[in-house]
């Protein structure tokens, strides 16, 4: 049992003391909401949360941050995510970039490693010529990353508010992984903010 526990730790076995390590706050769940990590960076609440996609069944771990934009934006980064392979495989990314006016650029197009896509509104492309912001993103095996209005796919919520999300498809319990999608989490917005595709909170 001991071992098992050592090669599976609980999450909060490895959020708590994250947490407490990078200054930040391990907040107990209750019956309808499930543990979470809060950080403030930049006068914004970050919050880590493990949720699960009631359509699939899967769990992922998700960074989300509210964010204040000047016009409408709304960039979509997927990458080696799940359901990728197959709804690429029927061309409903191309139809979705057509019927949404967005442009489809590969991830190998933005020099970012890995199988996948970006989808935005040709301009906002801009923000991934920065090297940091490119390294960070490659140091993630898969990925889905959310910037804008809540849409509608796997974990996204209806909300009113726009926000930055990340998310991980697994449960993360190793620091140095929280850790890395922290670090992300920072540079994409320090670049969205320099790029002036959001406002300085």
């Amino acid at each position: 049992m001991r071992l098992l526990r050592r090669l599976f730790p609980r999450k909060s076995e490895v959020w708590r003391p994250f947490a407490e390590e990078l200054g930040g706050r391990y907040v107990e769940g209750s019956f309808w909401r499930g543990d979470r990590l809060e950080f403030t960076h930049s006068k914004n609440v970050v919050r880590f949360t493990a949720e699960r996609d009631h359509e699939t069944g899967s769990w992922a771990t998700c960074v989300r941050s509210p964010i204040e934009v000047s016009r409408d934006v709304s960039i979509s980064l997927m990458k080696n995510w799940p359901t990728q392979q197959f709804f690429n495989a029927w061309g409903l990314f191309d139809f979705l970039a057509s019927v949404t006016n967005q442009q489809k650029t590969s991830l190998a197009d933005l020099q970012i490693e890995g199988e996948g896509f970006l989808l935005s509104r040709g301009s906002e492309a801009r923000l991934f010529e920065t090297p940091e912001l490119r390294t960070a993103i490659s140091r993630q095996t898969q990925l889905l990353l959310l910037v804008g209005e809540a849409r509608r796919n796997s974990f996204a919520r209806a909300g009113k508010r726009p926000e930055l999300a990340l998310l991980v498809p697994r449960i993360i319990s190793k620091t140095d992984q929280l850790s890395e999608l922290l670090q992300l989490h920072i540079q994409l917005t320090k670049t969205l903010c320099a790029t002036r595709i959001i406002q300085k909170p």
